[in-house]
């Protein structure tokens, strides 16, 4: 017999293949249904545009009394993104839960809302990125977009094989250079070699 939390799980799913939402996806990765991966996209005109961000939602059977744990697979240098845990800082997932906040809710929170598109630098969980952002925030534009272009390439790969394990490999590589030719748009630095290996980077990470 599925538990209560399951059969909520359940119905978030549910909705979230018809809400058709841009650049937002999430899927349960396991049977019980307590563990998620999802996908956010940078949104246009902002500095995350091109980057697309792979997260980790753990749920318990006392969900939703209780809020998931969120996590980034690969951590972000913002302000409110805790640097070790990769957790990201939102109200919503601590003081003001409540029951009625769904799983499309938290993502959207995260693209949309205080996350990617107006961090808030008040009590932020990485003072470094904050400080950073306040007193220079041409030197904070400039490391979020040299952060390593492996690191985003492997959202997209990443997110592939989620999908499929049969994927093929042609759909791969097109993925690793849809998000190349978005950091050549972007990367300060273009002298740097984007296209290093892509195939190589298939062939040993996903084709075995």
């Amino acid at each position: 017999m599925h538990t209560h939390a399951h059969f909520l799980l359940r119905n978030q799913y549910l909705k979230l293949q018809t809400a058709n939402l841009k650049g937002v996806e999430a899927k349960p990765v396991s049977h019980s249904l307590l563990e998620w991966e999802a996908k956010v996209e940078g949104l246009k005109d902002t500095l995350w545009e091109g980057a697309v961000l792979l997260l980790t939602l753990h749920f318990t059977e006392s969900y939703n009394s209780v809020p998931p744990t969120v996590e980034f697979n690969a951590i972000p240098f913002h302000p409110n993104v805790d640097k070790d845990t990769g957790s990201p800082c939102l109200p919503c997932l601590d003081s003001e839960w409540n029951p009625s906040i769904s799983i499309s809710s938290i993502l959207l929170s995260i693209q949309v809302g205080t996350m990617l598109s107006n961090p808030v630098l008040e009590g932020a969980v990485n003072p470094e990125a904050a400080d950073m952002l306040w007193s220079s925030p041409s030197t904070y534009h400039r490391v979020v977009l040299e952060s390593p272009p492996s690191t985003r390439i492997s959202y997209w790969l990443h997110w592939a094989t989620l999908q499929s394990y049969t994927v093929k490999k042609k759909v791969l590589l097109y993925n690793c250079n849809r998000i190349v030719s978005l950091l050549n748009k972007n990367v300060v630095d273009p002298t740097r070699n984007k296209k290093f290996a892509c195939e190589n980077v298939v062939e040993q990470k996903y084709m075995q």
